[in-house]
């Protein structure tokens, strides 16, 4: 069973990775097929339903082209900032 703050942190993960996907212009069936993955794996993780591993989260950034941070600074609590 995960713990609420684990649960939280999977879905905030997830919203994340969905908003990232919808901005690079891909479906999911279009990222899990670059992943290498089924839809319906990356249909979790969107959904904060199962907690990726790292490497998964990599995976995940090479084919939206985008940092881990950008996935996980917001749900770790980290607001960006520019400081140009």
């Amino acid at each position: 069973m995960k713990q609420a703050g684990s649960e939280f942190l999977s879905k905030a993960i997830g919203i994340k990775v969905k908003q990232l996907r919808e901005k690079a212009g891909m479906s999911g069936r279009e990222a899990a097929d670059k992943i290498g993955v089924t839809r319906q794996w990356f249909a979790k993780i969107e959904c904060g339903v199962c907690e990726p591993s790292i490497s998964s989260l990599l995976k995940v950034t090479k084919a939206l082209d985008c940092s881990i941070f950008d996935i996980l600074d917001e749900p770790l609590g980290r607001k960006k900032t520019n400081n140009k």
